[in-house]
């Protein structure tokens, strides 16, 4: 296992000793619904960096819309969305969201018992920028910090408690057949030179009851990429 961090304590496995148990999150609050408890959950998480570092996510409307049409249950109390797209222009607060939503099925509300997270990226460059902001995240937090650990030099991470995992993947890494994801979030699909990673992501959720893809994306370049035609 690597390090979490300059300093870190070691995680707490079975073979020395439990987790601590998490304190009570303002997601759990009775009556919320899925869209709420997700709402809660990242609105509850550090900023890290930037004017704001320090205080609390606070998301934008338009956001709080896509996380409420994302998260929405049908009448059996089931998510409906298995995929999702999210296109807007350059500084709109997507870093953030994007993090959010993979920590939300890493850690938080969303997530299941060995559940398998993942980020996809064009190249290895864009995918540390993700994994470095929700490491940053989880650093900050301590019942996080208490729980995850994290291994830098292959941008994975690993929760102690439910043993659901989480990892970068850039379009450049040869083998990503054989996953299983319980969650995939593919951060810039419009600027990707090929589909191949998002259909092998695409394909690979059979295995699981509730998965969801989302994509976040400034716009393609063109109207037969990908991404358009999901737009489309």
């Amino acid at each position: 296992m690597g390090a979490r961090g300059p300093g870190a304590k070691p995680v707490k496995t079975p073979e020395n000793g439990k987790p601590k148990k998490s304190p009570r999150h303002p997601w759990e609050k009775k009556g919320l619904s899925r869209a709420d408890r997700v709402l809660a959950f990242l609105q509850s998480l550090p900023v890290t960096s930037g004017m704001l570092a320090g205080e609390t996510m606070r998301l934008l409307p338009f956001q709080v819309k896509f996380i409420r049409a994302v998260y929405h249950e049908d009448a059996t109390g089931k998510r409906p969305v298995r995929q999702a797209v999210f296109s807007c222009p350059r500084k709109n607060g997507k870093s953030g969201l994007v993090a959010g939503m993979a920590l939300a099925h890493f850690i938080g509300p969303e997530a299941e018992r060995r559940g398998q997270c993942y980020s996809c990226a064009n190249d290895r460059g864009q995918a540390s920028i993700l994994f470095r902001e929700m490491k940053a995240i989880i650093l900050a937090t301590p019942w996080m910090a208490e729980r995850v650990n994290i291994r830098d030099f292959t941008k994975e991470m690993e929760d102690a408690v439910t043993g659901s995992t989480f990892q970068s993947l850039s379009a450049d890494v040869a083998t990503k057949h054989g996953l299983s994801p319980s969650f995939c979030c593919y951060d810039e699909l419009g600027q990707a030179r090929s589909r191949d990673l998002y259909d092998v992501m695409a394909s690979a959720q059979g295995a699981r009851k509730s998965p969801l893809l989302v994509t976040i994306s400034t716009q393609a370049p063109d109207d037969q990429h990908v991404l358009s035609e999901l737009i489309d």
